[in-house]
C-alpha cells in the first residue's frame, strides 16, 4: 500500500476508534454503570487509538525511509495487540506485562523518534535531531532496565531518567522551533533573491534630476525626455 493511502487508513481508524470510544463514555455516564467488561472495552478502545496514533506518525516517516516506517507500524501494532490481550487477562502474567510494557515502550520511543525526524533541517541544526534521537533511545534502554529491575541504586536511576527526559522535553520543543524559523529564513532569502539578482520581477527604481536645457538625467548616467502621456 502506498505510505499516503496508509495514512489515510490509519487517520479513518483514529477517528472512527475516537468516535466508539467516545460513544461508550457518554453511555457509561449516562447508565451509571461501571464493571470490569465496561472498563476493558474502553480500555480496549483507548489502546487501539493510541496505537493508531503511534502508527500515523510511522506511516508519515514511512515516505522518506520504507523499512524505518514499517517498523515503527509493526511496533505500533504489536504493543496496541499484546497491551488488548494483557487487558482481557483474568490473571496477568508477569513475564507478558513486562513483555507488553517492553513493546509500549519501544513502540513510543521509535514513533517520537521518527516524528521529530520527519522535518528537514538546515545542516547546521541537524545535530539536534541526531541528538534527540540518541536521547529517546537512551530513555527507552533506561525504561527497560527498570521494567526488568536491571538497576541497584533507585534514587540515582531517578535522577538520571529526570535529567533525560528534561533534555528530551526540550528537544522536542527546540526541533519545530527550528524548522519553523529555517522556514522564515527561507522565505525571506527567497523574497530577497530576485531584487538582489536584479530579475524581471525585481522592482525598478530611478532617480532622475532636471537638467538647465529641459532633459532629465538618471541617476545612471543616461539621459531621458520625459513627455506626458493623458
Amino acid at each position: 500500500m502506498p505510505p499516503s493511502s496508509l495514512r489515510r487508513a490509519f487517520l479513518r481508524a483514529f477517528l472512527g476508534f475516537l468516535g466508539v470510544t467516545a460513544s461508550i463514555a457518554i453511555a457509561v455516564v449516562v447508565g451509571g454503570e461501571f464493571n470490569d467488561t465496561m472498563a476493558r472495552v474502553l480500555g480496549t478502545t483507548g489502546s487501539v487509538s493510541a496505537g493508531s496514533v503511534l502508527a500515523m506518525a510511522c506511516a508519515a516517516f514511512r515516505e522518506r525511509q520504507q523499512i524505518a516506517g514499517a517498523l515503527g507500524v509493526g511496533l505500533a501494532a504489536l504493543a496496541t495487540a499484546m497491551l488488548v490481550a494483557l487487558l482481557w487477562q483474568d490473571r496477568v502474567d508477569v513475564h507478558f506485562g513486562r513483555a507488553t510494557l517492553l513493546a509500549i515502550t519501544l513502540a513510543v520511543a521509535v514513533a517520537h523518534a521518527e516524528l521529530m525526524l520527519l522535518g528537514h533541517l538546515p545542516a547546521r541544526h541537524r545535530w539536534v535531531q541526531r541528538a534527540l534521537v540518541g536521547l529517546i533511545g537512551l530513555m527507552a534502554a533506561l525504561v527497560s532496565l527498570l521494567i526488568y529491575d536491571h538497576f541497584t541504586d533507585v534514587e540515582a536511576m531517578a535522577r538520571f531518567v529526570g535529567v533525560v527526559a528534561i533534555l528530551i522535553a526540550l528537544g522536542t520543543l527546540a526541533v519545530p522551533l527550528l524548522l519553523w524559523l529555517s522556514r522564515s529564513e527561507r522565505a525571506a532569502a527567497e523574497s530577497v533573491a530576485p531584487v538582489a539578482a536584479g530579475g524581471c520581477d525585481a522592482p525598478a527604481r530611478l532617480l532622475l534630476q532636471r537638467q538647465p536645457d529641459g532633459s532629465w538625467r538618471g541617476d545612471d548616467g543616461a539621459v531621458y525626455d520625459l513627455r506626458r502621456r493623458g
